[in-house]
């Protein structure tokens, strides 16, 4: 039988692939990236973050999980250096949450489940004659049903909308050649905190959907259609989330797999959208690195 270096049993797909026992050509692409600007975000992050007790460092040697990398084409989202959004999100989330817990924690539950439950389903992708790939359904589905499972003190998972920033919007930073594992371990660690009550999970959720209607209605001065989008986004999510912290994992799972066709469809088209804007961060990203290049040669930084 074969394992994974964290110990987990491989998947079908992933043997014949190599499995995570082997590097991938990933490896070097997905390799975190490091440059003035990135370490400015990620330390101002860390530092807002520290207070909290909240660890961002990124995981290293036995405790990396390859998973997300070497199975990156299998993951929804848009390209970002040949590679899904949605496999950047996953692997900097996996690599960066839940520091300082051993196994049978909800954060590790959560970890090694997710690994399990995505593989499953690729392999009854592959398995029917598809190509394998997951939608953003599929994905989102499998994130409610092991929080559901984790042990942890009843905190569902976050609405699909809040999800979507993290699979489309985080990962973005890495067209521009900026690290996103902090950002995006922040807002898992803040708001999808497996081992908070329902009523803390909500409270916390019902703070950024105020937020997002208030940021919304400000930008509504600047560009109506915008400022709608992120109202409507802070509403649905309070609504969404207010229903699951009610209903517990019942009412998660059942909205989770009525939506399931809708979700796909809409990151069908989140992917094609974030294809176009990827190609122009892209090109920002690298103007962006020769500016942050000439000023370090410049100061001798």
């Amino acid at each position: 039988m074969a394992l994974s270096r964290s110990g987990r049993r491989l998947s079908d797909h992933e043997q014949g692939l190599g499995g995570t026992t082997s590097r991938t050509p990933n490896d070097q692409t997905m390799a975190t990236k490091s440059n003035w600007m990135s370490n400015l975000v990620n330390s101002g992050t860390q530092s807002l973050m520290s207070p909290f007790g909240f660890d961002l460092s990124e995981r290293d040697g036995e405790d990396q999980n390859d998973f997300y990398r070497d199975n990156a084409q299998y993951m929804p989202g848009y390209n970002i250096d040949g590679i899904p959004s949605g496999a950047w999100a996953q692997d900097r989330a996996t690599n960066r949450v839940g520091h300082g817990t051993g196994k049978g924690n909800p954060w590790d539950n959560i970890r090694e489940g997710l690994m399990h439950n995505e593989s499953a389903r690729i392999d009854d992708k592959l398995a029917n004659g598809e190509s394998g790939k997951l939608g953003f359904g599929d994905v989102y589905d499998a994130h409610v049903e092991e929080y559901a499972d984790s042990g942890g003190g009843g905190n569902q998972f976050i609405d699909p909308g809040s999800f979507a920033l993290a699979m489309y919007a985080a990962p973005a930073l890495e067209a521009l050649g900026m690290d996103s594992g902090a950002v995006t371990g922040a807002s898992i660690d803040v708001f999808n905190n497996p081992e908070d009550s329902a009523f803390e999970g909500w409270a916390k959720r019902m703070g950024l959907g105020l937020g997002e209607v208030a940021a919304g209605a400000g930008l509504s001065m600047i560009n109506p259609l915008a400022g709608a989008g992120l109202m409507g986004l802070g509403i649905g999510g309070m609504m969404w989330n207010t229903a699951t912290a009610i209903g517990g994992e019942d009412t998660a799972n059942w909205m989770s797999d009525q939506a399931q066709g809708a979700l796909n469809f809409g990151g069908d088209v989140l992917d094609g959208v974030g294809n176009a804007v990827g190609s122009g961060m892209d090109a920002i990203g690298s103007g962006i690195g020769a500016i942050g290049s000439g000023i370090s040669s410049f100061f001798g930084w």
